[in-house]
């Protein structure tokens, strides 16, 4: 069967050819052009599943909750050394700088330790390693040469006004990186730090 298409296609090439431009173009059209009734891209969804109950009212009622950050900063502060106290007196007097911003909602420490991960009979043992102190203390990396600091605005600015707090928020906590020896530091939103 095949040797016998085979032998088709060598005898007659230029109807193959022309056989399979024409099927591309009414691929084509069928798909951008909606040649055979709506357009494909317009048939598709987002993918967010819509069957009734629990789920769907779950989501109704988060989508009318009032937001409670709006933008946020994300600092990354790399190649450093957890121990010193440089680096803690800088967060610190940039967490108060920062906190102290009327714009400003709320920060997430990066020292701070989530005891939600471990219950309170079993905290982590010094046996069990720097993996599981860097599980209870999410915004540091688990080699602990890295940590995150978290900013967040206020919802309800306007696009101007959250630019430029954004701005003075992510030139503050750069100025921590210059004094904390041999850091390096990555400040922006979400988008900038994760391109």
């Amino acid at each position: 069967m095949l040797d016998t298409l085979g032998r088709a296609i060598g005898r007659h090439p230029w109807v193959v050819i022309l056989l399979w431009i024409i099927a591309v173009v009414l691929a084509m059209a069928a798909a951008f052009g909606g040649v055979f009734g709506q357009p494909l891209f317009a048939r598709l969804s987002s993918g967010q599943v819509a069957v009734p109950g629990q789920t769907q009212d779950g989501t109704a009622l988060l989508e009318q909750l009032p937001q409670k950050t709006g933008a946020s900063v994300i600092l990354l502060l790399d190649r450093i050394d957890l121990r010193s106290g440089v680096l803690k007196k800088q967060i610190a007097l940039a967490r108060k700088d920062v906190l102290a911003l009327p714009y400003v909602a709320g920060e997430k420490d990066p020292f701070a330790r989530d005891d939600r991960l471990f219950d309170r009979d079993s905290p982590p043992s010094s046996t069990q390693g720097l993996a599981d102190l860097a599980a209870a203390i999410p915004l540091v990396s688990q080699d602990r040469t890295a940590l995150l600091m978290i900013v967040d605005l206020k919802p309800g600015l306007d696009t101007e006004q959250t630019n430029a707090d954004l701005a003075e928020i992510t030139a503050r906590v750069q100025q921590i990186s210059p004094n904390v020896p041999g850091s390096t530091a990555l400040a922006g939103g979400a988008t900038q730090i994760l391109n």
